[in-house]
């Protein structure tokens, strides 16, 4: 079994799969069609996200071709489905309700939309993984609590290309979210079928699962096939809906059709949903699936304390109903005795997200509350204008609040910049956990975490907008990504400061001297044009020793905070990259020549 996915899957390091492919990135639908190109004939293909789901999609007849074997669907309706407009349409002609919508689309008059509306509403991107790959949110939906609200989330998704769809808040409690799963034959009828509820999600209201449980609701059962059916589904298909307290009745909410995050739990309840699909790829008898367990639960254990405190705080769950509930034999996501490096790595995860500067939950909500122009679940900046120094505000929480993840990822850039600060001859002093200044003969710099105090909070906050940078780099001429296009080749990263090549690797390789000086020189321009004087340059290409333009390779990222552990950067047997000795080196040691032979000893 081979894994497509971004380099923080925890499937990655499963003992389970036989390889795992890095796909992340702006481009991920052409990485994963490169590597499908080449891979061993009678490869199935199964989508576990709406990427890979697009993908089958728009391509299966060139899978067919070279030997794949796509999931069972039709693929005219998968389409349709990863449109959230259309799915609502189609429910409508179908005579099931559904929250009223409207497209927040370029040209759309705004201010007569926001008075048209009731607040609290809800903001869903049209295409979900578009939004995920350009927003760079973990949360699914958007809230605005005021036109002024709704004008700046607009604005934001604008800049990045995001199509959003307004939508009416569905009044009822949150275990009123139930869902229907089924794997439909060529005639539509249900080889298996499977009702689930929600029991908690994070953020409360307008989050992700973090207590789920399968049920037996014919209700649900039915709305769900006779959606699924009108649309003409083939193969597998998940049907959310919430029931309205108003009118008891069924709401649609979106159309799944690939697996899901609720797989392990119905997998627990005694519907192999992978192997039942990969078994009817084959050719191998599978026989319809008519039961399952009732009540097993799925359970995420951080994240759903954070959604109880977030209850508790909001008046809505006790400490003894929450104890109460979890008074079952509970499955995990990805917990597994004879396979537990993925929880392992699931939950060191959130050290790196914390290391890369994810956002942090503001103090007005932890609180219970929303900040002015804040957005439910998401980040801060995502529905306001930011402040000059909110780049750097985000890297870190109120000292008292830190988390565990917090302090394992000070300690870890601890580490690095003290081993950066014994290599070059630097002093260095500890001014609060993860913030350090390193001087040497009268120059010093100050650092916190990834972070450098060399480049402002403003052309920071700016590269962090991948729509506004895309455009300055093309009008700097540089070849930048596309993402209706793919494009050919692996991704690359390159670190420079103030012009000069720190490092660059990917794909495991040093690349350090095989950088062809056109691809430097065009890294250069995409770090000039940005303004920053610290940047890692992410390419495209199928060979880092030739021009882009040779290779039909492009630019896809310019980042500004890049983190100093970096996969695709070389690093030593321990698994870090060194590159704050020569970063510390040429900020404070300018006058001294360059030290190769040093740096390599300390990789």
């Amino acid at each position: 079994m081979c894994v497509l996915d971004t380099r923080d899957s925890p499937a990655r390091f499963s003992r389970l799969r036989d390889a795992f492919v890095d796909v992340g990135g702006e481009d991920m639908q052409s990485r994963m069609l490169d590597w499908l190109r080449s891979a061993p004939r009678g490869t199935v293909v199964l989508a576990g996200s709406d990427e890979g789901l697009e993908l089958i999609a728009r391509h299966r007849a060139e899978l067919l071709d070279v030997g794949c074997v796509p999931m069972e669907a039709n693929d005219e309706t998968l389409l349709a489905m990863l449109d959230k407009e259309r799915t609502y349409a189609s429910a409508g002609e179908q005579g099931i309700p559904a929250p009223r919508v409207r497209r927040l689309s370029a040209g759309v008059d705004i201010e007569a939309v926001s008075r048209e509306l009731s607040y609290p509403c809800v903001l869903k991107p049209v295409h979900s993984h578009v939004f995920a790959r350009r927003a760079k949110v973990r949360a699914k939906v958007l809230t605005a609590d005021s036109p002024e609200d709704l004008k700046a989330v607009f604005e934001r998704m604008s800049a990045i290309g995001v199509e959003m769809l307004v939508t009416e808040v569905i009044a009822g409690a949150d275990d009123e979210f139930v869902s229907y799963y089924g794997y439909l034959d060529e005639r539509g009828e249900p080889l298996l079928e499977l009702t689930k509820r929600k029991i908690r999600q994070n953020p409360p209201h307008f989050g992700i699962g973090t207590y789920h449980a399968t049920t037996h609701d014919p209700e649900v059962a039915e709305v769900g096939l006779r959606f699924l059916r009108a649309v003409g589904l083939r193969g597998l298909g998940n049907v959310e809906f919430k029931r309205d307290s108003t009118d008891g009745q069924l709401k649609l909410i979106e159309c799944n059709a690939r697996f899901t995050m609720a797989n392990e739990l119905i997998r627990a309840a005694g519907i192999d949903l992978a192997l039942f699909s990969y078994n009817r790829l084959l050719g191998r008898a599978t026989q319809p699936v008519d039961s399952y367990r009732d009540d097993a639960r799925l359970w995420y254990p951080l994240e759903d304390v954070q959604a109880f405190l977030r209850y508790r705080r909001n008046g809505e769950l006790s400490l003894g109903r929450w104890v109460g509930s979890l008074l079952y034999r509970q499955h995990f996501p990805v917990a597994r005795l004879d396979d537990p490096l993925p929880a392992l790595a699931r939950a060191s995860r959130q050290i790196s997200n914390a290391a890369r500067a994810r956002k942090i939950e503001p103090p007005a909500a932890r609180s219970g509350g929303s900040p002015r122009g804040a957005t439910s679940g998401s980040r801060p900046d995502l529905a306001r204008s930011t402040s000059s120094d909110h780049a750097w505000r985000r890297l870190r929480p109120e000292p008292h609040r830190l988390a565990p993840a917090d302090r394992a990822c000070d300690a870890l850039y601890e580490r690095i910049w003290r081993e950066a600060a014994d290599a070059t001859g630097a002093r260095i002093e500890q001014l609060a956990p993860g913030l350090f200044e390193l001087s040497r003969d009268g120059a010093s710099v100050r650092v916190l975490r990834q972070a450098i105090d060399i480049d402002d909070p403003v052309t920071l906050e700016l590269a962090r907008d991948r729509s506004l940078t895309h455009r300055r780099l093309a009008a700097a001429g540089v070849r930048v990504a596309d993402s209706e296009r793919p494009i050919p080749g692996r991704p690359y990263r390159l670190l420079l400061l103030d012009g000069e090549l720190i490092d660059a690797g990917g794909q495991g390789a040093d690349l350090r001297e095989a950088v062809s000086p056109q691809l430097l020189a065009e890294a250069r321009s995409a770090q000039s044009a940005v303004g920053l004087r610290l940047a890692a340059v992410d390419v495209v290409t199928q060979d880092p020793t030739r021009p882009l333009a040779e290779v039909g390779g492009a630019i896809s990222e310019v980042c500004g905070t890049p983190e100093l552990d970096h996969d695709d950067l070389p690093a030593a047997p321990d698994g870090l990259a060194r590159v704050a000795i020569p970063i510390l080196r040429r900020l404070l040691c300018e006058t001294v020549a360059p030290m190769p032979d040093e740096a390599q000893q300390h990789r």
